[in-house]
């Protein structure tokens, strides 16, 4: 298989009032820059706990989609990580980027849309030869491997991606 066939885009992803939520809940006060393109500030507990069903729900559809010899790659231990919303400022654009903490145990990444974009701010996937189109409220979800390294061309107007990982759970 192509590891295209591994990074879905899906509409059913939030909500549009979730969405609209999430953006004005990002604090630039808070928010510390990762690298030299993007900011990222974490979400509150209680609106993690709302996000749940969400996610859960679109990591089924990501499952039910792909082929079954992947399920054990994501077994049913696994956890959430931290939800984090990034900001990515117009006319900025983020190189290619994979960030390997935790590998091995994370599994899944899992991106949300949180604003349509005019032009710009797709997310690239270089190796499957993919690009994700910013659409409010779509999750794009990918394995989280070196082969799904992305990076996201310059948005015409302010980006808002919520991000999260799937990984194995620890054993303590």
């Amino acid at each position: 298989m192509l590891i295209s066939n591994y990074v879905l885009q899906l509409a059913n992803g939030l909500p549009q009032e979730i969405c609209e939520e999430l953006i004005s809940s990002y604090d630039e006060e808070k928010a510390f820059k990762y690298d030299t393109t993007f900011q990222q500030t974490y979400i509150d507990v209680d609106l993690r706990e709302r996000l749940g069903k969400y996610i859960s729900a679109n990591i089924g559809d990501y499952l039910g989609a792909v082929p079954k010899y992947v399920h054990p790659y994501i077994p049913a231990s696994s956890e959430v990580e931290h939800i984090v919303i990034k900001k990515l400022p117009k006319g900025k654009e983020q190189k290619v980027f994979f960030d390997n903490y935790g590998t091995p145990k994370r599994r899944l990444q899992i991106q949300y849309f949180l604003n349509n974009i005019e032009e710009g701010g797709a997310i690239h996937y270089e190796l499957a030869g993919l690009r994700c189109l910013p659409k409010q409220g779509e999750v794009v979800l990918s394995p989280y491997s070196w082969q799904y390294a992305s990076s996201i061309s310059e948005p015409s107007e302010d980006l808002f991606i919520m991000e999260t990982y799937m990984r194995i759970k620890d054993e303590n």
